[in-house]
Parts: C-alpha cells; sequence; structure tokens
C-alpha cells in the first residue's frame, strides 16, 4: 500500500494527467444538478477557489481555507463574494505531507501549522500577514532534542495541541510564553485534534482511535475506537483513514472518511453512542447546535460522477435529513447560518453557500 505522503502525491498527478490530456475544465459530471432539497437547505451561490479548499475554518468576519500543497492560506470575504488576500506559509518550504497541514481559529485569533519551519504562526487578520512564530521543538525520552513537524492543530485559550504524524506526539503549547510545556506520547500517528470542556480529542489516523487527554494531567484518559459500519471501503494501511475529529460542549463528533459514515462520542463515557452510515466518505463535519452538516466524496479526476455532497443530520435524533449532491465536496463551515462548502480539484474548485432550510 502507499503511505499517505505518496497517496496524496499520486492523487494529484493522476489528476495532472487527466487535465493534460483534456485541457482545463470544470468537473465533469453525471449527477443531475440539484438547487434544493427539502427539509435540507438550497444552494444560494458559488463563487471560484484559486486553491483547493481542502478545510473551511470561519472566523469573526471571513472564511479561511488552504491546500497543503500551496504553501499558503487564503482568506475569503463572504460579502464581497471574493478572495481578497493570500498569505504565504513557509517562505516555499514544506514538511514530509506539505504545508500547511491545519489552522486553529478563534473569533479573530488564527493560527496556522508550518511544517516548512518546524513552527506554528499567527495570522493577524487586520493586515493578513503572518504576526509571530512559535519554533517548535521538544526534548525526548532519551534527552534528544527533535523539530516538530506540526499536522493537527487545536486552540484552547492561551494553549495550542499540536500533533506530530511520524513522531507520534502531541504537544501542549503555552501561546503566550511559546514554550512546548507538555508532551504526550504513546499517540499512534495523530492527526486532527479538537478541544471541548471534557479535554483535547485527537484522531489516531491508523489505528482508528480517538484519543481523549485529560489536560488537567496532560495524560490520556482514554483510547475511543471507532467501529466500522457496513458501507465502510477501509484501506489496508490506514483503515478507515480518520483525519479529522469535531467537538462541541456535549457531543464528540468525527467523519469516518473511508469509513463512510459519521461516529458520535459521548464525552462523559468515552463510548460510541452512533455509527451513521453514509453513501460516499465524509471527510469534515461541520456542527451547530442543532445539526451536523458532513461533506465529502470521491477524490480525484472521475470525482464528478461518483456519489458525494453535503448530508445534513439532526442531532436530536442522530437521524440523516437528506443530501445536497456536490460533486467532489471536501469541506464545509458555517458562517452566519449559512453552510458554506469546499468542492472541486486543484484545478478547478469552488465554495458553494448553502442556506438551511
Amino acid at each position: 500500500m502507499t503511505t499517505r505522503k505518496t497517496f496524496v502525491q499520486l492523487w494529484i498527478l493522476s489528476f495532472l494527467l487527466f487535465s493534460a490530456c483534456s485541457g482545463p475544465a470544470p468537473v465533469a459530471t453525471s449527477i443531475p444538478k440539484v438547487d434544493h432539497v427539502e427539509g435540507v437547505g438550497e444552494i444560494v451561490s458559488a463563487s471560484p477557489a484559486t486553491v483547493f479548499p481542502q478545510k473551511i475554518h470561519i472566523s469573526q468576519d471571513a472564511i479561511w481555507y488552504w491546500f497543503e500543497e500551496c504553501n499558503c492560506v487564503v482568506k475569503f470575504d463572504p460579502k464581497r463574494g471574493k478572495e481578497i488576500a493570500s498569505i504565504p506559509i513557509g517562505d516555499g518550504k514544506a514538511g514530509p505531507y506539505g504545508n500547511p497541514k491545519d489552522m486553529a481559529v478563534d473569533g479573530n485569533v488564527i493560527w496556522v501549522t508550518d511544517a516548512g519551519h518546524s513552527a506554528a504562526v499567527r495570522i493577524d487578520p487586520a493586515n493578513n500577514q503572518t504576526a509571530e512564530q512559535i519554533p517548535l521543538e521538544v526534548t525526548n525520552a532519551s534527552g534528544k532534542t527533535e523539530q516538530i513537524q506540526p499536522f493537527g492543530l487545536a486552540l484552547d485559550g492561551k494553549t495550542l495541541w499540536i500533533s506530530d504524524f511520524d513522531k507520534n506526539y502531541v504537544l501542549r503549547v503555552d501561546t503566550e510564553t511559546k514554550k512546548v510545556v507538555a508532551l504526550i506520547t504513546d499517540i499512534q500517528n495523530p492527526e486532527g485534534i479538537a478541544v471541548n470542556s471534557y479535554g483535547v480529542w485527537v484522531v489516531e489516523h491508523r489505528a482508528g482511535n480517538i484519543v481523549h487527554i485529560d489536560p488537567a494531567t496532560n495524560t490520556i484518559a482514554a483510547k475511543v475506537l471507532i467501529p466500522t459500519p457496513e458501507p465502510a471501503t477501509p484501506n489496508g494501511r490506514c483503515g478507515m483513514c480518520i483525519d479529522y475529529v469535531i467537538a462541541t460542549e456535549d457531543a464528540v463528533w468525527v467523519p469516518l472518511n473511508l469509513g463512510n459514515g459519521v461516529a458520535h462520542i459521548d464525552p462523559d463515557t468515552n463510548q460510541v453512542t452512533a455509527v451513521l452510515p453514509l453513501d460516499f466518505s465524509p471527510r469534515t463535519l461541520a456542527v451547530t447546535d442543532t445539526t451536523v452538516w458532513a461533506a465529502g466524496g470521491l477524490l480525484g479526476p472521475s470525482c464528478g460522477s461518483a456519489p458525494g455532497g453535503v448530508v445534513r443530520i439532526e442531532l436530536q435524533t442522530n437521524k440523516i435529513v437528506g443530501v445536497i449532491p456536490i460533486p467532489c465536496a471536501v469541506s464545509v463551515g458555517i458562517h452566519q447560518g449559512n453552510v458554506w462548502v469546499g468542492s472541486g480539484t486543484p484545478n478547478s474548485a469552488q465554495l458553494t453557500v448553502i442556506k438551511p432550510d
């Protein structure tokens, strides 16, 4: 099986070869165009994106997204319906899996991983420039200093939680002192991170677990194994290949990617209480007080003819309300009540806005 790094590179190469033969064009699709699904919502606009919106983040007045091959973060103005800034990350340098790999946004506080410099950087949204940098290095159990390749990122007040995929580390970083204050080990290939009042939640990418870290002790409180649902199409190396986890005040949600489903974890018991099967591979989620929105589908040049889009799930019942087909959907976020969906390929990407019913 390919490694995570070569999988991404081969996917991009396959699309570029496809584009070279067919010429640049929007993604072809055999899925009927649907602007409204009763009980789910209505597509009200779509705007081109200059980079593939691998993951969407929401600040007070902007939409932010990044692509691991662009060494950049893009800022989109939802009022004007266009991109207004592209902020370079890493000075052209990248880590083994690209750069950046994640962002963390709280209001107008914005942090980004910079694997090219083994650092976390803060963006000032007032001038759309990097404002400060925190170098990331740790002393391991053997007393050796190691530079960190940041992967997943979460922000909790003055604390950053950062994962290093290959070193199997999760770091706790104080943004005021700019120091690593805790190092948590024994986490296999950690990726996405989320935080709520119950603690810190980390994806074990190849093991299929969600790790619960107690921030009071900086130790592992539990490892929650996610069961593989029936429609899964697992990979021999990483199983469901889970990338992200989302935490709300009273729940933890997991898009299962190749597991073709969404899982719900009760943070009181550290138990999986529901696994909802889907017809496609959900990659990211966005959660409101009443609803979970899951975006996903096949990646690559043939994604337009495969199942995918945005599914609406009601929290009260854990029931799927319906799906709006959006070919090649990959990311989702909520801004002022509307659902923003990133979709496309590296050569043809867009942001679609859905007004929920």
